[in-house]
């Protein structure tokens, strides 16, 4: 009898537009948008420069650098044998896709970001020389999050995850319209960033006997479970006081990023039931809806 067939390769998974997006996480896209927002808010209200094109290109480089550093994660965390089937990212466990197709796909996005990037090159004010720096930094924060070092692996992966973001990206959108860089922008971008480290708290939250199971370390793991919802719950109130200072000592109407607080207060409610499944997804959320009300209120006030 034959035994052809059960010495066949396992066929390679068909790569499908619709499994090559949501492998990149797209849920998380709005944590990048709202950071250039803010950038691009920040430009026009401090220097009143404003350019579409330019940030239409903004975008067209920092979500496929996001994407790109969401596969690089999958990927990494497969070949090092975090992912199981218990594991919360079930692309590769699953065989939804292959290593190869993801690691292809991350490349791509890159690819991309870098046309794009020369594009941006044609029509933004700012010299090349810083534009180039800001954009490595931003590439680099993607691809050693769990590529090179793995900073995600020695409870680094959330000040990685802050910087780049936070300061980094929000620099670079304003630079790119203002034709500058400065640190003006960066502590006017402090609400916002403190709930990007809160999505990424969420995430290590719930993923915490997994990543013990794994032999991952993160900043969740050192606190503990208690600790960690502690934090979690400062990480999403905090920028709500911050705004509350800027109302009472600038501008009334930063106070508008106030209207978010009932979704706060449903993600707080959540985590003390321990109900964790869309914890980061829900907690991307709340970024996004406060980042943009906390735009808008510095674009009008």
């Amino acid at each position: 009898m034959s035994t052809t067939s059960s010495r066949e390769p396992p066929r390679r998974p068909v790569l499908t537009a619709r499994h090559a997006f949501l492998a990149m996480r797209p849920w998380s896209f709005p944590v990048t948008v709202s950071s250039v927002a803010l950038g691009v808010a920040l430009a026009y209200r401090l220097e009143g420069a404003l350019d579409w094109r330019v940030l239409l290109l903004t975008l067209l480089i920092t979500v496929p650098v996001h994407a790109a550093g969401n596969l690089l994660n999958t990927y990494f965390d497969f070949k090092r044998g975090c992912d199981g089937h218990g594991s919360s990212d079930l692309t590769l466990v699953n065989g939804q896709l292959a290593p190869a197709q993801v690691f292809n796909l991350a490349v791509g996005c890159l690819a991309v970001s870098a046309v794009a990037m020369a594009l941006l090159a044609a029509c933004s004010p700012l010299p090349l020389a810083s534009l180039l720096a800001i954009y490595a930094l931003g590439v680099l924060g993607a691809v050693t999050y769990t590529g090179g070092p793995g900073f995600k692996y020695v409870a680094l992966g959330d000040v990685l995850i802050v910087l780049t973001f936070g300061p980094v990206l929000v620099l670079f959108a304003f630079a790119v319209q203002s034709g500058h860089v400065s640190l003006r922008p960066l502590l006017l971008a402090l609400p916002p960033t403190v709930h990007v480290e809160a999505v990424l708290h969420g995430n290590n939250l719930r993923d915490m006997k997994e990543d013990a199971r794994s032999g991952v370390r993160t900043l969740a793991l050192l606190l503990g479970r208690k600790g960690s919802e502690l934090l979690y719950a400062a990480l999403v109130l905090l920028p709500f006081a911050m705004v509350l200072a800027q109302a009472a000592t600038v501008a009334p109407t930063r106070a508008a990023a106030l209207v978010t607080l009932p979704l706060a207060a449903k993600l707080l409610a959540t985590v003390h039931k321990g109900v964790l499944v869309d914890l980061p997804r829900k907690t991307a959320g709340l970024q996004f809806a406060f980042g943009m009300t906390y735009v808008a209120s510095l674009v009008y006030a």
